[in-house]
């Protein structure tokens, strides 16, 4: 797979059709990316007893996880079962600060039809339900416009900007 900066991503087996499922990452040059918790690649032991497992695909998601699709065969399971696993990237957040929702004013709170945020230097803002679904996705504008079929209750806004995030509560009438 390649990202959109040309870096090369690869999975598949450790040690042939085995144990194991592999990924790294390699940037333009050819050098290794450090991409998983600080690591050049990442090596998975699936917590059941393998007798062979097949890596037949990997995609790149827009959030940068990476879902590597395949097949095992397994003493604990009847004939070949469907293995699918999500890499999510490394995160370094001792560079992320926290904002409190002090900090961010969401008005008019309730509100019917649209709200607005008092932050500056915002990326994208997210309103997600109180069951935990992402209800809508922004980019930063100035009036949020909210779906039609929302159903009034509490909902919760995460929004983050560029060293920073924070999340707020939000009543839709």
């Amino acid at each position: 797979m390649e990202t959109a900066d040309g870096e090369i991503i690869a999975v598949g087996n450790t040690d042939g059709a085995s144990q194991g499922v592999y990924a790294m990452m390699l940037d333009v040059s050819g050098s290794f990316v450090n991409y998983w918790s600080g690591q050049t690649h990442v090596t998975l032991t699936l917590p059941i007893t393998i007798n062979s497992i097949a890596i037949m695909a990997g995609d790149l998601q827009s959030d940068g996880s990476i879902i590597i699709a395949g097949y095992l065969t397994s003493p604990d399971f009847i004939g070949e079962n469907m293995v699918m696993l999500r890499l999510v990237p490394y995160v370094d957040l001792t560079s992320v600060n926290e904002l409190t929702k002090e900090s961010i004013t969401v008005y008019p709170n309730p509100a019917e039809r649209q709200f607005k945020i008092d932050l500056d230097d915002i990326n994208n803002v997210k309103l997600i339900s109180s069951q935990g679904q992402v209800v809508s996705t922004w980019e930063a504008q100035s009036a949020y416009e909210l779906p039609h079929n929302l159903v009034p209750g509490v909902y919760m806004v995460h929004v983050e900007t560029t060293n920073s995030f924070g999340v707020t509560r939000l009543m839709i009438k």
